[in-house]
């Protein structure tokens, strides 16, 4: 049927055709190969441009995190700098009102010395006022 064209060739025809047929399949499939590697160097290129962003948002996180860390020591230093000066303060007042206290307490101390002193001088002259009269 189709074959009677193919029937009339003669060997060297045949063999001819041959080596042509087998050169358009060289041919074609060293175009699709040419055109798969394309295809898988477009495919490589697209990963390796997502890696690269995929690094970049990393790094960058990277250092967002590293610098949230080190806001969030210092501010627990700030903090704890605060407080001890706070405590400081309060450590001061505390000991300025105990001396004040100790202060008052020592000169009421004095005082009630001093009066209890003037007070026995007084009986001292009393007695003394009171003997004389009565040796008188």
């Amino acid at each position: 049927m189709g074959y009677g064209y193919l029937a009339e060739m003669s060997l060297f025809e045949l063999r001819e055709r041959l080596i042509v047929v087998k050169e358009a399949k060289k041919k074609l499939e060293t175009k699709r190969r040419i055109k798969h590697s394309k295809q898988k160097d477009i495919h490589i290129e697209k990963i390796m441009k997502k890696v690269e962003v995929i690094q970049a948002r990393r790094e960058k996180r990277k250092i967002e995190n590293k610098k949230r860390r080190i806001e969030k020591k210092q501010k627990i230093i700030d903090e704890k700098r605060k407080l001890e000066e706070i405590k400081r303060k309060n450590i001061l007042e505390v000991y300025g009102r105990v001396k004040k206290k100790k202060s008052d307490k020592r000169s009421e101390e004095d005082r009630l010395a001093k009066e209890l002193r003037e007070i026995n001088l007084r009986r001292q002259f009393m007695n003394a006022n009171a003997a004389m009269v009565e040796a008188k």
